[in-house]
């Protein structure tokens, strides 16, 4: 009964290694990399304030919310604001 217990552990170790082997290996080397786009957001947009599935959304100093889903890679992009909402 002994040699079928020895038997059964080392299949199951085996077993425990291969699915949990990577995790017990040297992490990989996380290096930063540049971003691939750079978008450009004019200051007078304001901050940001969060991001949904429509986009982008900017407060400025008056309260306008600009938001932002079209977004072009590169400087030479404009924005395009999707939809403006305006304090009065």
């Amino acid at each position: 009964m002994k040699v079928h217990w020895r038997l059964f552990v080392l299949i199951a170790g085996g077993y425990l290694l291969l699915i949990f082997g990577h995790s017990l290996a040297e992490p990989q080397n996380t290096t930063l990399t540049a971003a691939r786009c750079q978008i450009v957001v004019p200051a007078s947009w304001g901050e940001f304030v969060g991001g949904s599935n429509y986009g982008l959304a900017f407060r400025d100093d008056q309260g306008t919310i600009r938001l932002m889903n079209q977004m072009p890679c590169g400087l030479e992009g404009k924005p395009n604001v999707s939809l403006e909402i305006k304090r009065q």
